[in-house]
């Protein structure tokens, strides 16, 4: 899986502060998408176990987060890829 963006504490993306993480790749092309670059699975940057251990340590550290966003694109565009 490939991550498009982070946003580290935002309150677009849910009840609170969330830590929302963008993920690239959407087969829907729904009309009047505002996020139409994230359709591409091939942008971004591929989530590997590194990656995925810096975004835990920073959920973990924030103590102000309500919860966590995952957005995209589709964030289960590979749903046995998300669920590793």
């Amino acid at each position: 899986m490939k991550i498009l963006k982070i946003f580290k504490e935002t309150i677009s993306d849910g009840p609170g502060f969330r830590y929302s993480i963008y993920f690239s790749g959407c087969r829907h092309a729904c009309p009047g998408c505002h996020n139409k670059e994230s359709w591409d699975d091939k942008k971004g940057v591929y989530l590997d176990e590194v990656y995925l251990e810096q975004i835990i340590n920073e959920i973990k550290a924030n103590k102000i987060l309500s919860g966590i966003t995952l957005s995209g694109g589709d964030p289960f565009y590979d749903p046995e890829e998300l669920l590793d």
